[in-house]
């Protein structure tokens, strides 16, 4: 999608300089309130902070912006003064945060059968991030690597990428045991911190600045057989995501609407742009929309409607800031909307709320 020529929320510490549309599920974050709190900063105002409501992050399976999640992140580790936030948030995250995606991984026969079916279905967990396996760039014919993507394209995304690779060695360490083999690591970046504390989580020596996020390791790991593996258990697993990969296509009134809210405000949206983001024409989506009963039209209306009233009841931001935080250019924009949808000014909105929770 293009990026936004309007100005960013002025109020906000956050740079709006790399808009992405690729999304993750509010899973792959799991750990992000316990640490902040953990730090002792407050997850909600981080969140209002970089155009997220306090509770986006609640339900595991709402897609998140992944630029936003880069915001977010940013913002935590500066105001925490926490570096290796991602680092540190791989330690707060399960195995069983992938949900069906994990239960298929344990119980597969051997590691790199694991991988063939994660690198098929991760998409369902987050379309971007990608996990492959490589021979070993340094060309030693007895090391494997895992290469990991946080996103497809862009400067690398420091805190997702921390978190990722962090949580792929702690699933290791999980599975096989904390001495499975690990040889080095390589980081595209240069931690805020220098490397010490990369070395410190993950036990071997840590290179900056390389050209790919990578994890080495014996290329025997992947052949080695996953203890306790059923394949039925995985059989049901893959079933299950298949399932939820139909749904989710099937179900196009749902995507857009997820992919509106994630980019509302953040960048330009139209149906020209989600109809790009998901590789059809503007004019298949209106179909495929038309099909399920709604337009896009009508998705846009309700994704600003919802958010400009959580804004003008929920936060003291002035009404020219959520008119840009819902899409609108002008503050007059937002006005008219709200009297077609409540019969009332923003403000009058704003009043009635705060008028109802004073009262005894």
């Amino acid at each position: 999608m293009p990026h936004s020529n309007d100005p960013p929320i002025e109020s906000s510490p956050v740079l709006w300089s790399t808009i992405r549309v690729g999304t993750i599920r509010a899973a792959g974050v799991a750990g992000f309130a316990p640490l902040v709190v953990e730090l002792g900063g407050d997850p909600a105002d981080l969140l209002r902070r970089v155009g997220l409501t306090p509770d986006a992050l609640d339900d595991a399976d709402t897609p998140i912006d992944d630029g936003l999640l880069t915001d977010l992140l940013d913002l935590a580790a500066a105001e925490l003064n926490e570096p290796n936030f991602g680092l540190l948030m791989a330690n707060k995250h399960q195995l069983e945060m992938l949900g069906p995606i994990s239960i298929m991984m344990v119980n597969s026969g051997t590691v790199a059968e694991a991988f063939a079916l994660i690198n098929r279905y991760l998409a369902f967990h987050a379309p971007d991030v990608k996990a492959t396996l490589e021979p070993d760039p340094r060309g030693r014919p007895d090391v494997a690597t895992l290469r990991y993507q946080a996103a497809s394209s862009g400067p690398p995304l420091v805190h997702l990428t921390d978190a990722g690779m962090g949580f792929i060695h702690n699933s290791f360490a999980t599975i096989f045991g904390p001495d499975y083999g690990l040889i080095e690591v390589d980081l595209p970046f240069r931690p805020g911190g220098g490397v010490q504390a990369h070395e410190e989580f993950y036990g071997v020596p840590v290179h900056e600045g390389r050209p790919a996020a990578r994890l080495y390791f014996p290329i025997a790991l992947l052949h080695a057989q996953i203890s306790g593996a059923d394949r039925s258990i995985r059989d049901a697993a893959r079933a299950r995501l298949d399932e939820l990969l139909a749904a989710d296509t099937e179900d196009m009134t749902g995507r857009v609407r997820g992919l509106v809210q994630a980019t509302l405000g953040v960048t330009p949206v139209d149906i020209e742009d989600i109809a790009e983001f998901l590789a059809m024409h503007p004019r298949t989506l209106q179909r495929r929309l038309d099909d399920e009963g709604t337009v896009f039209s009508k998705l846009l209306d309700d994704a600003r409607r919802r958010r400009a009233h959580w804004e003008l009841t929920q936060t003291d931001n002035p009404v020219s800031q959520i008119a840009q935080n819902v899409g609108f250019g002008h503050q007059s924009t937002l006005s008219r909307a709200a009297t077609r949808w409540w019969g009332a000014t923003p403000l009058q909105v704003r009043r009635r709320q705060r008028q109802l929770v004073a009262k005894p």
